[in-house]
């Protein structure tokens, strides 16, 4: 008995591992920020439901659902991601942010497409968008930060993954099972552009071009790691 429940529990926390590495490993990610001296500005938000996405957790649903109650999971959830009206409610409850456009497509290649454009008054802001479009990033929202330091202006965005299903796991066989199920997909994208309101003086970007700094990341690497982060030093003038 005691076999059984163990095996169970262990099955339900790989299950439950699983789904939410190949989430977040079928989506893509472009967010271009307009930053000002005083920390508002705007973003253009891009969220890409890549098909694999709906495909797997299709998968998994049924693999789960032995009375088939679950059928017809993937239509559902591709239709949940295009809910405009909640997102646009959403973006407009929130103080500090002003939602300019909003929509979504269907694209070529059987990904959804999810856009928005919106004004912030507050650096800070762009750390909980995110969450806005997909529920999955409540749990691990950004922090974003525009300080003053020795002379200069910072910009840092800590990305912190807060989930702890793997560590049930043991921390040998946790690490293993991430590695190898983070290698599944390997086109989900993290790209991040910051057109900066002064001078760099220093940054970790992956490419600069003037004020321009982009940062551009595997979504894999990105959520098998705990912490990340963006960061740019600037000359203020």
């Amino acid at each position: 008995m005691n076999i059984r429940i163990h095996r169970n529990r262990f099955v339900l926390t790989v299950a439950a591992a699983m789904i939410a590495l190949i989430f977040s490993s079928c989506i893509s990610v472009e967010r271009r920020v307009k930053l000002e001296t005083d920390g508002s500005g705007t973003e253009e938000l891009k969220m890409i439901f890549h098909r694999e996405f709906y495909t797997t957790l299709g998968t998994f649903a049924a693999m789960f659902d032995s009375t088939g109650s679950m059928a017809g999971v993937m239509d559902s959830m591709y239709n949940v991601t295009s809910d405009l009206n909640k997102l646009r409610e959403q973006f407009s409850s929130t103080e500090g942010i002003t939602l300019i456009d909003t929509y979504n497509e269907i694209q070529p290649d059987s990904s959804n497409l999810v856009f928005v454009k919106y004004a912030f008054n507050n650096v800070e802001k762009i750390g909980q968008s995110m969450n806005k479009v997909n529920s999955d990033f409540e749990e691990s929202p950004s922090r974003v930060t525009f300080d003053a330091e020795d002379g200069n202006r910072v910009f840092r965005y800590l990305y912190e993954n807060s989930d702890t299903s793997m560590s049930q796991m043991g921390d040998s066989a946790g690490n293993q099972m991430m590695a190898g199920l983070a290698g599944l997909f390997t086109e989900g994208r993290f790209m991040f552009e910051l057109d900066a309101p002064f001078d760099v003086v220093s940054s970790n970007a992956t490419t600069q071009t003037g004020r321009k700094l982009v940062w551009d990341l595997k979504m894999s690497d990105l959520i098998s790691q705990k912490k990340y982060l963006l960061e740019a030093v600037m000359k203020s003038e």
